[in-house]
């Protein structure tokens, strides 16, 4: 309790949520990987083709995936997609290292060259910051939503931030990552490509009656998980005495209410 008002820490889970929903069956994967090759790009290349390297390196010999070098304009390595193995994996390298980092970053492009490959994952890898064409938070979910796949995003350099990027990700079914070392990519690798058979809720948001939730954006949560939110609470009003955990499963709308 401060002058400003209350703050209450919550914490819940999606286990009541998820009860009953099917185990997802494994797919044969078509993952389209958007890498950032724009001027931004160049202070964590090495970190980039590293965390590149490491996440193809967990894609099974059944997996297929399409790499789109993004700028103002997005180049695709290949026509469609490729099968990964380890000459794959050398190709893709090769080719974002071998192209100079220059020019702004058009996401709403990289999302709809995503889209057009009807892909059953997207991976995206950069600074997540768009800096020409579509910019509008907004626009750009609803492009991610057009994609119709788990969006995971990697974030990298020194201006990388979530703000944007969690929405676009939570919504979809995936996540986003800050990766600023090299076990940080690991983890990004396996939890991008190895959620098959996990149960999930998408779309992830707590809401209160009374006060201001933190974060506010929407979050996806796995079988295990516990989200974590501030409640903020103005002085002279009382606190909420529950809270609504809401999101979907396999599309369906779930609803739970937690007494606090």
């Amino acid at each position: 309790v401060r002058d400003d008002g209350t703050y209450l820490a919550v914490r819940v889970g999606p286990e009541a949520l998820l009860a009953g929903a099917p185990v997802p069956a494994p797919v044969e994967r078509k993952v389209a990987v958007i890498v950032d090759t724009s001027r931004s790009s160049l202070e964590s290349r090495a970190l980039e083709l590293a965390l590149l390297r490491t996440t193809l390196g967990e894609l099974g010999p059944r997996d297929r995936f399409a790499i789109l070098a993004s700028d103002v304009a997005v180049t695709p390595a290949s026509e469609g997609f490729t099968t990964a193995g380890p000459a794959a994996l050398a190709a893709a390298t090769a080719f974002i290292d071998g192209i100079e980092p220059d020019g702004a970053t058009d996401l709403g492009a990289a999302l709809t060259a995503a889209a057009a490959l009807h892909p059953t994952d997207v991976i995206y890898v950069g600074d997540g910051i768009p800096s020409w064409g579509v910019r509008d938070p907004a626009a750009l979910a609803e492009l991610a939503t057009d994609v119709g796949a788990p969006i995971h995003a990697a974030l990298l350099g020194k201006g990388a931030s979530t703000e944007l990027w969690a929405g676009l990700t939570g919504a979809s079914g995936g996540r986003a990552m800050i990766v600023r070392r090299a076990i940080d990519a690991d983890r990004f690798a396996l939890a991008a490509t190895h959620l098959d058979g996990v149960r999930r809720l998408r779309n992830a948001r707590l809401t209160a009656a009374t006060g201001v939730v933190y974060p506010s954006t929407a979050t996806t949560l796995l079988e295990g998980d516990e989200l974590t939110a501030l409640i903020h609470t103005p002085a002279g009003a009382a606190p909420p005495t529950a809270v609504t955990l809401t999101g979907d499963v396999d599309g369906a709308p779930v609803s739970q209410e937690v007494t606090l």
